[in-house]
């Protein structure tokens, strides 16, 4: 019992903490991107709210843009909330 005790104390003590994140890299985060378009969703989550705009390119072809946004607890301390963005809003992003 006793060196058990002791063991599990050790692990926890030289455990070094993990941290986990999701990754950046399917997001081009060298480029800054401007357009116009119309909501197509809006999903308040967690980790992350998104919505979803409809737009259209330079040869008048429809486009679809999905945005990732802050945590839904750090968007909403910005002012934030369920209700900001509604389908068929238009946004300029």
């Amino acid at each position: 019992m006793r060196f058990s005790t002791f063991f599990a104390a050790a692990s926890l003590l030289l455990a070094a903490p993990v941290f986990g994140h999701h990754s950046d890299a399917a997001l081009n985060m060298d480029a800054v991107v401007a357009f116009e378009g119309t909501v197509t969703e809006f999903a308040w989550r967690n980790p992350h709210a998104y919505f979803t705009v409809e737009t259209t390119d330079e040869r008048g072809e429809p486009v679809e843009w999905s945005v990732q946004m802050g945590s839904s607890i750090t968007i909403a301390r910005r002012g934030w909330t369920r209700d900001s963005l509604s389908v068929g809003e238009r946004v300029a992003v």
